[in-house]
């Protein structure tokens, strides 16, 4: 959970909105949260699908990127 909590930090940092203008961005959207519940996000890597879609919209990037996935990476090999 670390890593998606540090992916999440990272794409809010890279939007370069405060957690003010991202609360405001999703209730735009019809989607109300608070500063409170974003941190709680951005601390644990929590977050529930559904709000993890209205916030990787936000950023304008995908969930996977929101995850700290590359979008491409090596499989291992198999035997």
């Amino acid at each position: 959970m670390e890593a998606v909590a540090h992916a999440l930090r990272g794409a809010r940092a890279r939007t370069g909105m405060t957690e003010d203008q991202v609360v405001a961005k999703l209730a735009e959207d019809g989607f109300a949260i608070t500063v409170t519940r974003l941190r709680g996000w951005e601390r644990s890597g929590v977050i529930r699908v559904d709000a993890a879609a209205r916030l990787a919209d936000a950023y304008g990037i995908t969930i996977d990127s929101l995850a700290g996935r590359r979008a491409f990476r090596t499989l291992p090999q198999r035997p």
